[in-house]
C-alpha cells in the first residue's frame, strides 16, 4: 500500500504536507505510510479515493484494477491552467465548499448546489 499511496501522491504533485492536512492527519502519518509501511484507517483511506477521485478502492491493497477519473470534464479544464490560476482555482473552490458547508449548517441553500453550473 505505501507505494502506491506515494505514487498517487507524486502524480498529482502534492506534497506530504499539503496531503496531511487533506486527510487530516499528521504529516509524520503520511511519511510513515510512505516510507514505512504504517497503516492508516478506512475513513483516511475512503478520504484518499475520493480526493483522487479512484474508481477501484482495491487498488491501495492489492495494486490492481486502478481507474482515475482523468477524462473528467472538471480534470480537462483544470490541466489547461498555468501554476498560477490553479493555485487561484484551488482557493476558490475550497473556498465555495467552505461557504456550501456554512449554508448547509445554517439549514439554508446558497443557490449554487441547486443550479446546473454546467450550462457555460
Amino acid at each position: 500500500m505505501n507505494k502506491r499511496f506515494k505514487e498517487i501522491r507524486l502524480k498529482y504533485k502534492i506534497s506530504q504536507q499539503e496531503m496531511s492536512k487533506i486527510l487530516d492527519i499528521a504529516q509524520s502519518h503520511i511519511s510513515k505510510i510512505e516510507n514505512q509501511g504504517s497503516s492508516t484507517t478506512n475513513e483516511t483511506i475512503e478520504k484518499f479515493y475520493k480526493y483522487f477521485g479512484i474508481e477501484e478502492t482495491i487498488y491501495l491493497i492489492s495494486g490492481e484494477h486502478i481507474k482515475f477519473n482523468e477524462n473528467s470534464e472538471i480534470e480537462q479544464l483544470f490541466n489547461q491552467l498555468n501554476d498560477e490560476y490553479k493555485a487561484v482555482a484551488k482557493y476558490k473552490i475550497k473556498e465555495l465548499i467552505k461557504e456550501q458547508e456554512s449554508e448547509n449548517n445554517k439549514g439554508k441553500s446558497s443557490g449554487y448546489g441547486q443550479k446546473d453550473l454546467r450550462t457555460s
